[in-house]
């Protein structure tokens, strides 16, 4: 999620909100992402309309 996608589309504030955003998937990983704090675990899935398969594809789509 990019700053100029999250000034339109809002910030997310809890990990599930993030299953109403578009995200930029990376297939090695899975579709879901899991957040930890304070001993608590939240997985979510996620979903977008770019996946990449190559972590190279994911740094060329930053910045």
């Amino acid at each position: 999620m990019t700053p100029a996608y999250l000034e339109k589309h809002g910030v997310p504030q809890v990990p599930a909100e993030i299953c109403a955003h578009q995200a930029l998937v990376y297939t090695q990983l899975g579709s879901s992402w899991t957040f930890r704090k304070d001993g608590t675990e939240a997985s979510v899935a996620v979903s977008g309309r770019v996946q990449f398969s190559a972590a190279e594809g994911i740094r060329g789509r930053q910045g």
